[in-house]
């Protein structure tokens, strides 16, 4: 289990210096900003318990909100992103499925179907991004000037968080 958390500490620093330093930059096509560090959280074994799991998306969005001068955006989306994160869980894998995994599984092609997955990290993504907008925002009133920015981000992210998983997946096959 200390392997996990000092692989998350790592990939979560790694990530979020990568987010502060070069993609906060980079705008694909004006709407595409990917976000990147919320990928460790995702990746946190499945059986944790959601207290632990509150806690560590808590500290991962104030530690970006430091480093990005964003007072309390990133805490609040991540932090709903920590609490919801088992719901969804439970909602894209069977319960015959859960009884068989061990305390370590993560989230993964090999613990769900492809396409359970792919909804989990779409659902979880999209949470994320569209809570982090609006609340940039500040206002319902721009949600069609803001729309095009969640959907966008949301699809970068979503595909580069897939591309993660299958170079992790194919770095783990014989």
């Amino acid at each position: 289990m200390q392997k996990v958390y000092i692989r998350f500490v790592l990939q979560s620093i790694l990530l979020i210096l990568l987010q502060v330093a070069l993609f906060n930059n980079v705008r694909i096509f004006s709407y595409l900003i990917p976000i990147l560090y919320s990928y460790p959280l995702l990746k946190l074994p499945i059986k944790l318990d959601r207290w632990m799991m509150i806690l560590l998306a808590a500290v991962i969005g104030l530690l970006v909100d430091m480093f990005m001068n964003t007072p309390g955006l990133n805490f609040a989306a991540f932090t709903l992103i920590g609490y919801l994160r088992n719901p969804i869980l439970h909602l894209s894998i069977s319960e015959e499925s859960y009884t068989e995994l061990t305390e370590l599984d993560s989230p993964s092609f090999t613990t769900h179907k492809v396409w359970l997955y792919i909804l989990y990290l779409s659902l979880c993504v999209i949470t994320h991004t569209s809570v982090l907008f609006l609340l940039e925002s500040f206002s319902t009133k721009l949600f069609v000037n803001t729309l095009p920015y969640i959907l966008g981000s949301t699809s970068v992210t979503l595909v580069t968080f897939l591309i993660f998983d299958s170079i992790g997946a194919s770095r783990k096959k014989p």
